[in-house]
């Protein structure tokens, strides 16, 4: 099965986003969302309440019923059973999605885009060295993937190893400047001063 660059790249950008918000709120991760109220203002007026289980729409729902289904008929459907694990992990059911994931790799271990996805659920779960062992993989087979390069650095300094994370960095910027991950990595290295 070929997979399309375009989604390995949309999947790693996706991690790029996730763990530069993390690191820009100083590592605090757990925030609780219930009993907040939404934003009265312009943007947000219109929106209803703040996200919880009493008002997820019957379609997501309904899809997730449906991916639910279409895993347990067919889990060799891999392209089913990633999109079930997806929004597993974004309905807040991360240990269920990692054994999707790793059920995918048990087909095919050679799938870089399920590692880094895994590595994604794993860095929120703050299994960090897990994390780690998967896009350490990934580059291991794509030596070149700046966005790899950059979520591993990101993954040091959030386990406090600022020392490592502004080497990773720091060789990124070096042997790929010209990338977007460079970019990122040249911003995270002006945070770590």
């Amino acid at each position: 099965m070929k997979i399309k660059p375009l989604y390995i790249y949309l999947s790693l950008f996706a991690v790029v986003i996730i763990i530069l918000v993390i690191i820009s709120s100083g590592g605090k991760t757990e925030r609780s969302v219930q009993n907040q109220t939404m934003p009265q203002d312009e943007i947000h007026q219109n929106l209803g309440s703040a996200p919880g289980g009493g008002n997820v729409s019957s379609e997501f729902k309904q899809r997730m019923e449906k991916l639910k289904s279409n895993y347990e008929t067919n889990p060799k459907d891999t392209v089913n059973s990633k999109e079930y694990a997806r929004l597993l992990a974004a309905a807040h059911k991360p240990e269920e999605s990692v054994e999707i994931f790793q059920s995918i790799l048990n087909l095919d271990n050679a799938r870089d885009d399920i590692r880094v996805e895994l590595a994604t659920v794993y860095y929120n779960l703050n299994q960090y060295e897990d994390a780690k062992k998967q896009l350490e993989t990934v580059l291991n087979n794509n030596p070149s993937s700046t966005e790899v390069i950059y979520n591993l650095g990101a993954i040091e300094a959030s386990m406090g190893n600022s020392e490592k994370a502004r080497e990773i960095w720091e060789k990124l910027v070096a042997d790929f400047p010209e990338s977007e991950a460079a970019q990122f990595a040249s911003s995270a290295l002006q945070s770590l001063n």
